[in-house]
């Protein structure tokens, strides 16, 4: 897969992106080189994580979402607080060809349920303690295939 190109010499800049893209290998492809340098810190606890993990985490979430049988453009609703998991699990997503419909982790049960029906998501990834405004839901979404807790 190719990455994107960027002529600035052109105003204004000329941007190339090809047929077959993908924003979070581009993403991760253009830091490879500074792959000990920190590009996650978690505000909470102050734990990090480099750009070589970021992308060795987020390939291997993206191989996880293929092996449980998530198809490209299926979609999968992600309440993840803003941790160390968050990127990974966003830039997976991306990596597999998953749409991620990223939900405010501050919403209610009413609203989250809403929201699984109507994007049609077939997986919900979500942070163990927002699990339990989730688990009313579990089980009645016949769409949702597959429930993965981050933080365990």
């Amino acid at each position: 897969m190719n990455l994107s190109h960027a002529d600035h010499s052109t105003k204004p800049p000329r941007v190339d992106i090809p047929r077959e893209y993908n924003a979070a290998l581009d993403l991760l492809e253009r830091n490879a080189a500074r792959g000990n340098k920190t590009a996650f810190i978690d505000g909470a606890t102050g734990a990090s994580i480099t750009y070589a993990q970021l992308a060795d985490q987020s390939r291997r979430f993206a191989n996880a979402l293929r092996a449980q049988g998530f198809a490209p453009e299926s979609r999968v609703l992600l309440c993840v607080l803003d941790t160390l998991e968050w990127p990974v699990v966003f830039l997976g997503c991306i990596l597999a060809g998953v749409v991620p419909v990223a939900a405010n982790t501050l919403l209610t049960s009413r609203d989250f349920d809403f929201m699984l029906r109507d994007s049609r998501a077939r997986g919900l990834i979500v942070s163990a303690a927002l699990l339990a405004a989730f688990e009313s839901l579990i089980g009645h979404m016949p769409m949702l295939k597959s429930v993965i807790v981050a933080g365990t």
